[in-house]
């Protein structure tokens, strides 16, 4: 059997960071917005006056240069989840041209009410800049952290099976979808960023390994191989006793890692699963923080027992 090391990727970034919320609203469709930009004056621009708490609200700050420089945007009553993006936009006015750069963000509401929208400031040529302040409306009831939780894992059924290639099948809670980018290696890579969970499924066929020169051996020696190689290196970690089950067509094996991950200052919880058919052996790793085991580990481990081929 031919050692590896289970290679992964857990997103530092906000993981809402690359959900496609946004999108180039036309300047001619923008609410409140006038063409006619006045000096230094920072237009805001939104596109429409009352949204839902869970809604994710598309700003635009609009200033009539091509500048570059240092902002800062209040987040006291906001949270950004995207952005800023930055574009230069020219328009023509009673026939001339009006340069103008345009930062775009995507940002939630933190309560209801009517809410003053976060203010730009730009720091440029010596003198701070304001965006104007418009208001809107935010209705609606802002969910608890568990709520929220709750709300996404009763989306968990039916799951969703996933046919792949001529190999194997996997099935997922609806609220996790197949993904690309986190494992290059994986046969199939899956997500669900709200919540902050990472997973992929490696395959080693019986006869790959034969061919490499190695021997596939015991279920319990190459699940053990996994474990070790990589766990060997982690800081402050903690290893489960393997849970198996095992059956006459197919067998599985399955660990808990915890440690801690200085780059994110957290724990960081990994849901590690190995089976074996009569012709392969897989891989299935999840990952998460580790404050949301407790939530997830019943789902994590469906989809482990859900791998057939």
């Amino acid at each position: 059997m031919r050692n590896f090391t289970i290679k992964s990727i857990f997103i530092l970034e906000d993981p809402l960071i690359n959900v496609k919320y946004h999108k180039v609203i036309p300047l001619v469709l923008l609410l409140l917005q006038s063409i006619n930009l006045i000096g230094q004056e920072i237009k805001t621009s939104v596109e429409k006056l009352e949204y839902n708490i869970t809604d994710k609200i598309v700003v635009q700050y609009q200033i009539a240069r091509e500048v570059d420089p240092n902002e800062e945007l209040d987040q006291s009553q906001f949270k950004v989840v995207e952005g800023p993006s930055k574009n230069i936009s020219l328009t023509y006015v009673n026939g001339k041209s009006v340069s103008s750069t345009v930062y775009t963000y995507v940002i939630e509401a933190r309560k209801t009410g009517k809410l003053d929208l976060p203010q730009l400031t730009m720091h440029f040529e010596g003198k701070d800049i304001k965006s104007e302040k418009l208001y809107i409306n935010v209705v609606g009831v802002l969910l608890t952290e568990q709520q929220t939780s709750d709300k996404i894992k009763s989306a968990n059924s039916p799951y969703k099976e996933y046919h792949v290639g001529q190999a194997f099948e996997i099935s997922l809670p609806a609220y996790i979808k197949q993904a690309e980018g986190i494992n290059s290696d994986a046969a199939i890579e899956y997500v669900n960023r709200e919540n902050n969970i990472y997973g992929y499924t490696l395959l080693e066929t019986k006869e790959d390994i034969l061919l490499s020169g190695g021997k596939y051996t015991t279920l319990d020696a190459y699940h053990g191989n996994i474990i070790k190689n990589f766990s060997k290196d982690l800081a402050k970690k903690t290893v489960s006793t393997p849970l198996s089950n095992k059956g006459k067509e197919i067998s599985f094996i399955e660990n808990d890692v915890t440690y801690f991950d200085a780059e994110t200052n957290k724990d960081l919880y990994y849901f590690i699963g190995s089976v074996e058919t009569k012709t392969a052996f897989y891989t299935v790793v999840l990952y998460t923080f580790n404050k949301n085991k407790s939530e997830f580990k019943a789902d994590f481990q469906k989809i482990l027992y859900s791998l057939k081929d």
